[in-house]
């Protein structure tokens, strides 16, 4: 029975994420709108959508082999950077201007170097051994450590 209750549990999360991500994007695009503040609006619509896309690709990335070298993995690789690196990178071009220029530059900084660090991880680490060893051991890839 109590494994019957974990799965509708699993099961039941992400509804409920989902449930209080639309009421948040739906207030926050509601006080944008009364407010006259549309570049607001359109950013919160494409981080909502951004969002649900980046899940499902997460989730079909994760259900691949993952010694498994094919376009369609390649392709949700490139997907889960570039939707991750656009959510970042629209965050601090919206939020840059409330903090100092020190501070905003400090912002772009970190998102740089996170970009970057995942590009590499998603298009130079994976799918290789993570230490090679020549006694003919099994050999352990970065993907298998995700």
């Amino acid at each position: 029975m109590l494994s019957n209750q974990r799965g509708s549990m699993e099961d039941l999360m992400p509804c409920i994420s989902y449930c209080f991500l639309t009421t948040n994007c739906m207030s926050t695009i509601y006080k944008a709108y009364v407010h006259d503040d549309y570049v607001m609006v359109a950013f919160i619509i494409y981080v909502y959508i951004g969002l649900f896309m980046l899940d499902r690709c997460l989730t079909a990335f994760h259900h691949l082999p993952p010694r498994e070298s094919s376009p369609k993995k390649t392709f949700l690789k490139f997907a889960i950077w570039f939707l991750t690196s656009s959510i970042l990178f629209g965050f601090v071009c919206e939020f840059a201007p409330l903090f100092s220029v020190v501070g905003a530059v400090a912002l772009f900084a970190i998102v740089v170097v996170g970009c970057s660090g995942l590009f590499y991880v998603y298009f130079f680490l994976d799918d290789k051994p993570a230490s090679e060893e020549s006694s003919g051991k099994k050999m352990e890839y970065v993907s298998d450590q995700v």
